[in-house]
């Protein structure tokens, strides 16, 4: 027997020995046997299934129209849409209508149809959306076309867990089949979206965004699947840019660039052109921007349409006007309006922007209109999905213009940092007070224009009167050149305007003296101020009457206490000193009763006009004092000097 056959007899045995199939001589070290298992297999088990790719699409057109989009909108796109037969290629599946497109733009809808509709404007990223009613230029009627269009598989990916997309057609309300709906990797449903918009044969804007969170699918691989199953009423489906977001809403940090920082009559605060939402510089740029306006508003003929000019509103050869940048807004000369303030109506809203945490108060200078009334003139700010967070009516209905400091308006937005917000700019009031100023919108760390005023240079000479030893380290009013505290921020209005060629606010020391001829009037600096001799005034003490107010201060918490000189009126009557907070609040009050004395008189006691406030609870915050007169009558005069904020309280 040769070696083969010897060697195929072993073989044949499940069980042997090595010496009954010997072929060598033996060896020295004995017997071996080897076992066969019965359930020896020679197939080899396959590989494993590599990881599965994560769809999305690159090299995407990142046009945008009439909408805004978030930061990550083009970061894990799923459905851009803009040409059906690359997305087909790529691995989309279709069925009905979406099938076996004829070309890039047989899905599309074209924004060319809307062109003539400026009020419903078609909303698109890229290069076009989506619509059942216009696909494979469709004239059936928007109903008629039916089908599918399901996407590959994709990872959700826990960063971006929220599925975001514009989307409007079909009804909710009805058995209409139409909308989209996700699907795991065994193919069943995960949650559905119906647009439930009947009257949406288009996406138009913002409102048609759509949400669906899956951040309990995190880490899972799913499919989304549009669907247009309904061949009846309502059965059409509009849809663009879908995509995976980390945010559930629409969010963007939208600010203009490159603002004007010219300022005339107003102040502002040092971060008041980080981030400017409206400027109202440019009109025509703002709503080629993302603004939209309606009315008077809408459709500029030049830059400047909707601007007041600063040099109509003069006070002798002051300009009085507050502006930032080169203009503010006023529907009382928009357009070159001559139709009356009050004529003109419309509405102007901002872009959604973010609520940043290093800015999260809304400043704006805001005039017009009248808070006591009916008017429907003011300003809103909207949430993202459009409900309303607050509103101001500015209420100050003799100001057709911006005039300064006292009309900043702030709103705190603490609660939505991290959010959209906008601003909408409304005069839906064509009769009395029916007008509205304003200008620079913008975010802050801060209320107002936060800034630490005081002036600067002082006279300290002092008069019949007691000081503090820190009286002149933060003078907020002299009362000493009241021209100059005017170009400085101040504001007037009805009497204590100051006229040309008259001393203004101020009383003369040497028109008040005792008995013995000596002055005994209480001065510090050069002269204090008196309505009863304000202007020159021959009517009387008590007829002349307004108010008097400064620009915003901070309280500082080395020098918390306010202190004025201050004489005249009653505590009955309207005649004092208030404190606003940077809203125009009230915070604090004092009222002179020294009915009988028209000036700071020392009337033999030294020091018996001091007022004083404590302002320990606004440490950092910024303020403003407005003296004020509003009494015609008895006792309706107001004397005032030095008003000051000191260590010290200097009331006795």
């Amino acid at each position: 027997m040769n070696k083969n056959m010897i060697y195929l007899a072993c073989l044949s045995a499940l069980s042997f020995t090595i010496s009954g199939c010997k072929t060598e001589p033996e060896s020295p070290k004995g017997e071996y046997s080897i076992a066969i298992s019965s359930d020896f297999s020679t197939e080899i088990e396959p590989p494993p299934e590599p990881p599965k790719a994560s769809y999305q699409e690159t090299n995407l057109d990142q046009t945008v129209s009439n909408v805004n989009v978030a930061p990550d909108a083009f970061t894990q796109v799923i459905g851009s849409f803009d040409n059906a037969t690359a997305t087909l290629d790529a691995g989309w599946k279709a069925s009905g209508a979406f099938d076996n497109p004829a070309s890039a733009a047989s899905w599309a809808f074209l924004p060319d149809n809307q062109i003539d509709n400026e009020s419903e404007p078609t909303a698109f990223v890229g290069l076009h959306g989506v619509s059942t009613c216009e696909i494979n230029e469709n004239a059936e009627g928007c109903d008629a076309p039916t089908g599918t269009l399901l996407s590959p598989f994709f990872k959700v990916d826990s960063a971006r867990p929220y599925l975001r997309l514009l989307l409007s057609g079909g009804n909710a309300e009805a058995s209409n089949d139409v909308g989209i709906r996700v699907l795991n990797e065994s193919g069943n449903e995960i949650t559905r979206l119906n647009p439930g918009n009947c009257g949406g044969a288009w996406n138009k804007g913002n409102d048609d965004w759509q949400t669906i969170d899956l951040s309990a699918n995190a880490g899972e691989y799913v499919q989304v699947e549009m669907y247009d199953n309904e061949s009846e009423g309502c059965g059409f489906l509009a849809f663009d840019h879908l995509h995976m977001s980390a945010f559930a809403s629409l969010v963007t940090d939208y600010s203009e660039t490159d603002v004007d920082q010219s300022l005339l009559n107003v102040s502002v605060s040092n971060d008041s052109f980080s981030q400017v939402i409206g400027s109202f510089d440019d009109a025509q740029a703002m709503l080629e921007n993302g603004w939209s306006a309606t009315g008077a508003f809408a459709s500029p003929a030049s830059a400047t349409s909707w601007s007041f000019l600063p040099d109509k509103f003069m006070q002798g050869e002051e300009v009085i006007a507050g502006v930032v940048g080169l203009h503010a807004a006023s529907t009382c000369e928009i357009n070159e309006n001559e139709a009356g303030c009050d004529a003109p109506t419309g509405a102007l809203t901002s872009p959604l922007f973010l609520v940043n945490e290093a800015r999260p108060v809304l400043n704006m200078l805001l005039s017009g209109g009248n808070a006591e009334g009916s008017n429907d003139v003011g300003m809103k700010i909207l949430a993202a999905d459009g409900s309303e967070i607050a509103s101001y009516n500015p209420g100050t209905c003799s100001d057709a213009f911006v005039k300064g400091d006292h009309n900043w308006v702030s709103h705190d937005l603490t609660d939505f940092i991290g959010q959209n917000v906008r601003v909408e700019i409304y005069d839906n009031e064509d009769a009395g007070c029916g007008f509205i100023a304003f200008d620079h919108l913008h975010m802050s760390a801060s209320a107002g224009p936060a800034n630490d005023y005081k002036e600067v240079n002082p006279d300290q000479s002092v008069a019949n009167v007691t000081v503090a030893d820190d009286s002149f380290a933060q003078v907020i009013a002299s009362f000493d050149n009241p021209a100059a505290m005017i170009a400085n921020g101040w504001q007037a209005t009805g009497d204590l305007i100051p006229a040309e060629g008259t001393s203004g606010w101020t009383f003369l020391p040497d028109n008040h003296s005792g008995d013995n001829g000596e002055k005994n009037a209480q001065v510090i600096g050069l002269s204090a101020g008196s309505t009863c001799e304000i202007n020159d005034n021959a009517s009387g003490c008590d007829a002349p009457t307004g108010t008097l107010t400064s620009p915003q201060f901070v309280v500082n918490a080395e020098r918390p206490y306010l202190n004025v000189n201050l004489g005249g009126g009653d505590a009955g009557k309207a005649v004092g000193l208030k404190v606003l907070n940077a809203n125009g609040e009230e915070v604090a009050i004092t009222q002179p009763q020294t009915c009988n004395q028209a000036w700071l008189g020392a009337g033999g006691v030294v020091d018996t006009n001091w007022h004083t406030l404590d302002l320990s609870d606004y440490i950092d915050q910024s303020v403003q004092v407005e003296l004020f007169d509003n009494e015609s009558g008895g006792c309706g005069f107001l004397s005032f000097d030095h008003i000051h904020m000191s260590a010290t309280q200097l009331a006795q």
